[in-house]
């Protein structure tokens, strides 16, 4: 089952996504607009690349407006998606736009230590660079640490420190992923009234 379900996600990542405009399989580039009123070139259909993380959170179960603030921070409000890969320390790697590991997406479909040959992380490394995917593994990982964390506080903390990690009070990131959250929640409900 698990090796099926990666065939799948693999041949999803390569196949069905290259005849988008702008992909490397199709001929006319297109570009979208940033923050900064300049164009950047993308790799997926604009409505998608404005998107994704609301997409992902609504189909996951999670506050759209939260993934897309813990996005924002984690990449440090970086655009085009996809283009922020970090390494860290110890040799890991945080990969695109909500710097999800390969280990947290191996984990979340059902690999583990021994099934990471070289070949399958390569292929989750390309999966994690396809904004929709990279959103839906991030929605996932935040959904887990809201059901096991007792605060948005906790959740946030145990995101960017893993699940593994202990809460030493909140830090620099929690604070500012909580700030984006409450402005975009209040401007959300500005807009309704």
């Amino acid at each position: 089952m698990r090796g099926s379900l990666l065939v799948l996600l693999v041949w999803a990542c390569s196949s069905s996504l290259a005849s988008w405009p702008g992909s490397a399989g199709s001929s006319g580039a297109t570009s979208t607009p940033t923050a900064w009123g300049s164009s950047a070139p993308t790799t997926s259909p604009p409505i998608l690349t404005w998107s994704v993380e609301r997409l992902a959170a609504r189909q996951v179960g999670v506050d759209p407006l939260l993934l897309e603030a813990l996005c924002t921070w984690e990449t440090r409000g970086e655009r085009p998606r996809g283009a922020a890969d970090s390494a860290l320390g110890d040799g890991r790697a945080s990969i695109g736009r909500c710097q999800v590991q390969v280990g947290t997406a191996a984990w979340q479909l059902g690999l583990r230590a021994h099934d990471l040959t070289p070949p399958v992380r390569t292929a989750i490394r390309t999966m994690l660079h396809r904004p929709l995917l990279n959103a839906h593994f991030a929605a996932q990982e935040l959904a887990w640490c809201l059901g096991n964390r007792p605060t948005i506080e906790r959740a946030i903390g145990c995101y960017q420190g893993g699940r593994r990690s202990v809460w030493r009070g909140p830090t620099i990131g929690t604070k500012n992923v909580l700030s984006r959250y409450a402005a975009r929640k209040l401007a959300e409900l500005r807009g309704r009234m």
